[in-house]
Parts: structure tokens; sequence; C-alpha cells
């Protein structure tokens, strides 16, 4: 059985058969370790053998009965929850760390322990509401087992500021107690009786002490304390049994406190107990930084937020007379004009123009014309938003006057397959280009130039060829993810075709397939912008020319 805490780390317990394992965060470092040790109960010198009968009120006559038939599991007919309200007391609360955030580790890491414990019978254990008695004790927490318990089960009563609970359990502490806890046994719905007592000793575990806990509650829930000669269960000890507490590893409840359960269950004993809990949602709190709930802006403190800001730090709105706080159509807490251009086009020719719309911060949706579309006279096409030319490209890599090589040169330095020239990578090797595609490999320009070209981390590699001199620039001895030479996607390269990663296409295919996108799209009344339909794809693979 695993139990455990996410928050701030991991925190919790591992139990195995007759093991457990205990796992927390390492505080003092940054980085997130653990450490895991191995926990034990076998130094306690306290039994709860002798004290089963401090743990009730009026004591009641318990008949328990063992078929030699296994007992069958919980039937499935619904959910218990009971929601506790756990009090911890002072000295407790000093033994445990005299710290609010490391008590309340401990004691939620308890909790999980006793809620893993009874999952068998279908019921979930809510720590709904925790106290602690940090600074005094509101009760007295001296005396015997049972005086104790009337004491708080009055308290209880008359304390009104307490969330509604099924339970209330008191946890305290004593060096070397007489008793491990108190309750009025099966009484959790009557709300005068529906308390209880746990001790923590000198020399107990946390694991040690969700036993205590379990079987306190399951007493509660008026199952009974194990005959060890006639109960059993799957695991080595059985959590009713009471040297369970001094045994480490995973428990289960016996035969004999099933039936008890079952017969808690047929005579509607936890009618109470069918309510799930509602969990309570965060407070919204204005002022802390962070947008919560119906908060339209959180900017912290008024001094945090200063006199400039489009928020106001008192409501956590807009203030008077603003209406936006951010974006590409947001000045000044004031939405822009219907003539601000709030994104820059790729290109002229395959980016249409995106304006405000004087009624939101926001730009609108960047609309660009569809893929294949002819730009630049007619000498390529659009892709994505862009006009892809292989003239600038030359430009950008070697300097202005550089253009995009003729054929021959493509032909002379891409068809070796090396770094040199290529037409991509498959997994380790360079791969070769066909006859059709060696313009669609990598980037060759002419260089017009008479002082050589300088490139950091590259090869620069020259070839004359009918009297152009042909240049691309090799990076093969430094790591990089993609080839920043290689022709781009959209690009028209070798003779009126379009690379398109593993694909040529023809450029008047291409066409072609636009044209019956927009007869399609004519259809309904639509407009050629780039958007992602399956019929473009279904009509651009059906003429794709594999290299």
């Amino acid at each position: 059985i695993v139990t455990l805490s996410t928050c701030s780390g991991l925190r919790g317990i591992l139990q195995f058969e007759n093991v457990s394992y205990g796992i927390e965060p390492l505080e003092s470092i940054v980085q997130f370790r653990h450490l895991l040790y191995k926990l034990g109960n076998d130094n306690m010198e306290f039994s709860s053998s002798n004290n089963t009968k401090s743990t009730r009120k009026h004591p009641v006559k318990y008949n328990i009965y063992i078929d030699e038939k296994p007992e069958p599991p919980v039937p499935d007919i619904f959910l218990l929850y009971v929601e506790m309200h756990i009090v911890v007391g002072k000295a407790l609360y000093e033994y445990l760390g005299s710290d609010s955030i490391i008590v309340t580790n401990k004691i939620i890491k308890i909790i999980g322990l006793v809620n893993s414990m009874f999952t068998q019978f279908k019921v979930t254990v809510v720590l709904l509401s925790l106290e602690l008695w940090s600074d005094k004790n509101k009760v007295s927490t001296v005396g015997e087992a049972d005086e104790l318990l009337q004491i708080f089960a009055t308290w209880k009563q008359s304390y009104p500021n307490l969330r509604p609970h099924d339970v209330a359990y008191l946890f305290i502490y004593r060096d070397y107690p007489d008793y491990v806890g108190a309750v009025f046994p099966a009484k959790i719905c009557n709300t005068r009786y529906s308390a209880g007592i746990a001790v923590y000793h000198k020399r107990i575990t946390l694991e040690a002490f969700s036993v205590v806990v379990s079987q306190m509650l399951a007493l509660s829930l008026g199952i009974s304390y194990d005959d060890p000669k006639k109960c059993h269960c799957s695991e080595a000890i059985c959590i009713m049994n009471p040297e369970a507490m001094t045994s480490s590893g995973a428990k289960t409840f016996s035969n004999c406190s099933l039936s008890d359960f079952k017969s808690l269950i047929s005579n509607e004993g936890a009618s109470c107990l069918q309510n799930k809990p509602q969990m309570q949602r965060k407070r919204i709190v204005c002022g802390n930084g962070k947008v919560e709930g119906t908060e339209f802006c959180d900017c912290g403190t008024a001094e945090q937020c200063g006199p400039d800001s489009c928020c106001d730090p008192a409501t956590c709105q807009l203030r008077q007379g603003f209406n936006c706080l951010s974006g590409d159509c947001c000045l000044q807490c004031r939405f822009r004009g219907v003539d601000h251009l709030c994104r820059p086009r790729l290109h002229p020719e395959c980016d249409l123009p995106e304006y405000c719309n004087g009624s939101s911060a926001e730009c609108p949706v960047d609309i660009t014309l569809h893929n294949g579309v002819p730009c630049k006279n007619n000498e390529t096409v659009c892709y994505e938003g862009n006009c892809p030319d292989l003239d600038i490209f030359c430009e950008s890599v070697f300097g202005k006057g550089s253009k995009n090589a003729p054929f021959v040169c493509y032909e002379e330095m891409n068809a070796h397959a090396d770094r040199y020239g290529n037409c991509g990578k498959w997994r380790t090797s360079h791969r070769s280009c066909t006859w059709r595609s060696l313009g669609c490999g990598r980037l060759i320009c002419i260089y017009p130039f008479q002082t050589p070209f300088y490139q950091e981390n590259g090869t620069v590699v020259y070839a004359s060829v009918e009297d152009n001199l042909c240049v691309t620039i090799s990076y093969g001895l430094i790591e990089v993810p993609v080839d920043p030479l290689l022709i781009p996607n959209g690009a028209v390269c070798d003779k009126e075709r379009v690379n398109n990663l593993k694909y040529i296409l023809k450029v008047s295919s291409f066409i072609h397939a636009l044209i019956h996108i927009f007869i399609y799209a004519s259809n309904f009344n639509s407009f050629l912008v780039s958007c992602d339909l399956k019929y473009l794809h279904e009509k651009m693979n059906e003429f794709m020319i594999s290299r």
C-alpha cells in the first residue's frame, strides 16, 4: 500500500507485507531529491492489549462469529464518507515540531494512512478541518480516558464555529500513557457522542499512530477489537488486533470486522455517512496578483499596481473608462482604432493585412492565401503566407548581388550525395537526388564577388561551371538539427517544381489542385484562405511526384 502527499514534494509511507518505508523531501536541497528510510515499530514499549476497556464510555458485549467459509467482500451498495474534525493538543503540537506546516503535513500523512485502511470498506476518510492548539489547550487534557472523552465531547457540542462534520477527534500526547484512546462505540451518527480521543506516546511512529486512529474510528463505527484466535485477514496482522500498532507493514480488516461493519450498514447506523462532502472552492483574493474566479485582472496591491494601471486594485476589474489590459489592439488601456495594422505581413502578395476591429484587444485571426497561389509575377507560389524566393535566400546568405544558380550548378554540386551536395538526410546518411530533383536539394548560388566568402563553423565550396561561379556552404563539421541551406518548403525549384520536404510537386499540378479546391469551397460560399482542408491534401497527394 502506498500513501503519498504531493504537496511540496513527496511525503508518505510505502507498506509491504511486514515492513514499511517512509519517504520525504530533503528540505535543504533545491533539486527534487527525497529520503527513503525504513520504519520500525519493534522497539515500542507499549501495548494496547490490556487497554481495550478504556476505549469505551459504556462497555458493550461483542458477539464475534466466524464461519468456516471465507467472508464475501463488502457489498457494492453505496460509498460512505467519514468527515473528520481533528484537534491537536498543545503538547502534541510541540512534540510534532511546533510548526503549523510541519504538524499539518504529519496529520495529513496520518489521515492518508487511515483512509487507505478503510478503502476495504468503501469508506473514504476526509480531513474536513484541522485545529491546532498551539498556544494553549481549550479544554483540559489531563485525566483518565473516559473523563477526557466526556470533556471533549461536551466542548465540541458547545463550540458553535466548527464546520459540520461526522466525528471530531482530539489527538493528545503522553510520554507513557495507560491507554491508547477513547470513543463512544457505534455512535458516529449521534452528534452528542460523535467524538474520540487518540493518544500519541513517546516512542510511537506516525504509521503506528495511524493504526491507533483507525482502531478508534472503527470502534466509533461499531467494529470491535479482534479475537486473534477466531478472526483472520489477508495480511500478517489485522487492523483490529490489539497488537497491530506494534507491527509494520500493510494491514487489513478481518472477517470479524467485516461482519460488524455489515451489521452497522444493515441497521442504518451509518446513514449520516452517505453524503459526499463538497470540496470548498478556494477563496478568491483580490490583490494577490492572481486572476481568480470573476476577477478581470489582479495586479496585486495598490502599491504594486501603481497609478497608471488599467486594473483597479480594489475591485480587480478595469478602471472606469478603460476597456482593455493588453494585446496587439490595446494601447494605454483602450482599444486601438480600426485603421491600425496589428500584425506585420510576411509577404504583401501572400499574407493579407489584419487590422484592429475597434472592439477587441486582440488582433484578428491571421489570414493568408492558400499554399500554391502564384506570386512574384508567377515565378513562384505562396507558402504559409510567404513567397519563397531563392534569389532573396541567396542574398541573405552571401550578400546582395548573389542569386539562385542555374540548373547546371545544381547538377554539378548536388549529384554527389555527400555533405556538400545532397537532397537531405535519411537517418545518418545523405540522401541522393534524382535528376529531376537536383534543384530541390541544397541551395546553390551564384557568387559575384572577387573576395572569398568566409563562414564561421562552415566550409565554403566553389565550383566553376559554364562561366558561373557556383557556391554553397557545408555545415558538416558541426551538429545542426536541420541543414540551413536546404531548399525551403514551398520554393519553386528544378524547372517549375515546388519543394515540399519529402515530395516535389509540379507547379501546374499544384495550381490544378487549387482550382478544384476553389470550386469545392465556392459551393459553400467560402473563400480561398489558409486553413486545413482534408480535401486539399487528398488532391495534392494525387499530383505528388516522389523523389
